[in-house]
């Protein structure tokens, strides 16, 4: 951590790289379409990094049973703007309507 002061007054910033990892064995949800998409184990791999102006995700990917996922962020702080990019994979089983 770089900026931190001392006293009364604190201020933390970090600057660099960060990666965020998440699973779950399973997921439970009462709405009827989510539940098919997030059967099973999911995951969640979140790349990027942080610096004063912004947060970047470089290639996110959430991954299930029935969905695959890769994503890419910009969020600026200071103008409070995001730009994103997501490509889904989706099974055919997860939005069938049989």
């Amino acid at each position: 951590m770089t900026g931190l002061r001392t006293g009364t007054e604190r201020e933390a910033r970090v600057d660099g790289p960060v990666s965020v990892s998440l699973s779950a064995a399973g997921l439970k949800t009462d709405v009827a379409t989510l539940a098919p998409l997030i059967t099973g184990k999911l995951t969640v791999d979140l790349p990027g990094s942080v610096s004063k102006d912004q947060i970047s995700l470089d290639e996110g990917t959430l991954r299930s049973d029935a969905i695959g996922s890769v994503f890419e962020c910009l969020q600026s702080l200071d103008a409070s703007t995001s730009v994103a990019t997501v490509l889904n994979d989706i099974a055919s089983s997860a939005v069938s309507n049989d």
